[in-house]
């Protein structure tokens, strides 16, 4: 029996080490998937227009514990004031920011207050699949599930769909 762990992005496909083992069956678990739960923001609404800002200017959403959400604005009134603002990057928190009352950092302005729609995520999982272009999916495993192969080839391919994920590979007979 050989145990590895290895860590799978979601870029591109990812093979497992699974070869070069004895026996014929292997049982892929997944170890840990990093976050397993996320917020983003979907959409946001000015609430105070606030003054100074330009075109373009790129707000940035703090607050919460993560990858940092940002608001582009897209059209301003005479004095600066925000009249369109949209959602550029969704973030991903592990701890929402504020959504009533935020008030983005940035730009040219100040005193922009805005509500943010902010949706929780879960069910981050990793795809495992015959090829390295991901034609042949054999299993989508979440958190805690494990699956035995006896796969045609000697290698699998693994890709995350968020984040990063830890898949435990066990090779040898089942």
């Amino acid at each position: 029996m050989s145990d590895n762990v290895q860590s799978i992005g979601s870029g591109g496909w990812v093979a497992l080490g699974i070869g070069n083992v004895s026996g014929t069956a292997r049982k892929l678990a997944v170890a840990s998937l990093e976050p397993a739960t996320f917020y983003t923001v979907t959409a946001v609404a000015v609430t105070s227009i606030g003054l100074g800002y330009t075109n373009g200017d790129v707000l940035s959403v703090y607050g919460g514990q993560g990858l940092v959400a940002t608001l582009t604005v897209s059209s301003v009134n005479g004095t600066g004031g925000i009249t369109g603002l949209g959602v550029t990057t969704a973030g991903k928190y592990i701890s929402t920011p504020q959504a009533v009352g935020n008030t983005p950092t940035g730009g040219t302005g100040s005193g922009a207050v805005v509500t943010l729609t902010i949706v929780k995520n879960s069910g981050n999982n990793v795809q495992i699949a015959e090829d390295n272009a991901g034609a042949h999916i054999q299993d989508t495993l979440t958190p805690g599930d494990s699956v035995i192969r006896s796969p045609a080839a000697a290698v699998l391919y693994a890709k995350a769909s968020a984040g990063s994920v830890d898949v435990r590979v066990t090779a040898g007979d089942a």
